[in-house]
This record gives structure tokens, C-alpha cells and sequence, in this order.
């Protein structure tokens, strides 16, 4: 999946990993199995997705939400990621 750029979005599991500056990952190219490996520049943020609460959903967070709208044309929130101190996301 690209987003019209040389950038490319691929989701995967982690199957090695060398000394922090790339990665390679397994995943399904249609229906046989792939590998891609990534390098990792020193300034890139890496992060972790964590459940959260309702609470950690403070004045000035940083958040990406995906919704769905209903007839009513009012939004319902599918998936709320939350920048915790102060990340923001790059998604």
C-alpha cells in the first residue's frame, strides 16, 4: 500500500531484528509468505499501542480517530489512539 510516495505501508510480524537501525518483517504477499526488511534511522520514534482509558484522554492530546457516521450524520469513534506525554502521532 503506498500513499502516492516513495513511502510504503507494511504490516507484518518481526522476525529479526539488527542492533536497532532495521528490522525484517514476515508477512502474507496474497496467499504465500514474504519478508521485507527496513531500515530504521536513529531519528525516527518508535512507539507502542497499549489499551487506555477514557481518562487518559486529556485537554491537549495529541489523538487519530477513526469514525463511523450514522444516519444521524453523528460520529462514533471506532479506534481512539492517544499521544501519551506529549507524542504526537505520525500516523
Amino acid at each position: 500500500m503506498t500513499n502516492g510516495t516513495a513511502s510504503k505501508m507494511t504490516n507484518g510480524t518481526v522476525s529479526s531484528q539488527a542492533g536497532g537501525s532495521s528490522l525484517t518483517l514476515q508477512y502474507k504477499n496474497g496467499k504465500s509468505a514474504a519478508s521485507q526488511t527496513i531500515a530504521i534511522p536513529s531519528d525516527i520514534p518508535v512507539v507502542a499501542v497499549e489499551p487506555g482509558q477514557l481518562a487518559d484522554l486529556q485537554t491537549g492530546a495529541y489523538v487519530f480517530v477513526v469514525a463511523t457516521r450514522d444516519a444521524g450524520r453523528a460520529l462514533t469513534a471506532a479506534l481512539v489512539l492517544a499521544g501519551k506525554d506529549g507524542l504526537v502521532s505520525r500516523i
